[in-house]
C-alpha cells in the first residue's frame, strides 16, 4: 500500500514541499480503484455503491431516483443485500485468484512425502558456493505437522528438534543403510 501511495503522490506533485496537500487526493484516488483480485474498490466494498465524483453528479444529474417513493428501510435492506452480494463475490474472486497465483508460484516445487523415523538431509538455506556442501544432516524425521511441515531430531543429539518445509529435505538413502 504504501508503495502505491507513493507512486500516485509521485504523479500528482509538482514541487517536492507540497506533497502533504496532495495526500488526501492520492488516498480518494486508491479508494476507488478496483483491486486486482477482488474486482471491487475499497469504496465499494464499504458503501455498497461506485463513488459518484462532481462529473457523474453533472452528466446524470444530482438525483438519479426522481420519482420512484421508497422508504429508508427499503434502502437499508436494499444496501445491505447488495453488501452481502459484493463480499460474496469479492471471496469467490479472491480464492481464485490465490489458486492461481498458488499454482503459478509452485509450478516448479515438487511434493516430497517422508515418513516417521525416515533419515533425512537438510538443505542449508543461502548456499551459493558450488564447492561447499549444501546439505546438512542426517536428521530423523520426528513428527509430521499436516501436509509438509516436519519436526527433525538430529541422529547425534547436538541440537533442539527444528521444524521444517518438506521441500528443503531430500531422503538420505545411503545413512539409511549405514545406520538402519
Amino acid at each position: 500500500m504504501h508503495g502505491t501511495l507513493k507512486s500516485v503522490l509521485g504523479r500528482c506533485i509538482e514541487e517536492k514541499e507540497d506533497w502533504v496537500a496532495q495526500v488526501p487526493l492520492a488516498l480518494y484516488v486508491l479508494r476507488q480503484m478496483p483491486h486486482s483480485d477482488s474486482g471491487f474498490s475499497p469504496f465499494d466494498m464499504v458503501f455498497g455503491f461506485r463513488v459518484r465524483t462532481p462529473l457523474d453528479a453533472l452528466y446524470h444529474g444530482i438525483y438519479e431516483l426522481e420519482g420512484t417513493e421508497r422508504s429508508v428501510c427499503d434502502w437499508v435492506a436494499g444496501l445491505m443485500d447488495r453488501l452481502e452480494r459484493m463480499r460474496d463475490c469479492a471471496a469467490l474472486k479472491m480464492s481464485k485468484s490465490k489458486e492461481g497465483r498458488m499454482r503459478y508460484h509452485n509450478r516448479g516445487s515438487k511434493v516430497r512425502e517422508f515418513e516417521v523415523g525416515e533419515v533425512v538431509l537438510y538443505q542449508i538455506p543461502g548456499m551459493s558456493c558450488k564447492l561447499a556442501d549444501s546439505w546438512e544432516g542426517p536428521f530423523k524425521v520426528l513428527e509430521k505437522k499436516g501436509r509438509s511441515i516436519i519436526r527433525l531430531g538430529r541422529l547425534v543429539k547436538r541440537r533442539m528438534p527444528r521444524l521444517c518445509m518438506s521441500t528443503v529435505l531430500r531422503s538420505s538413502r545411503r545413512e539409511k543403510k549405514l545406520i538402519g
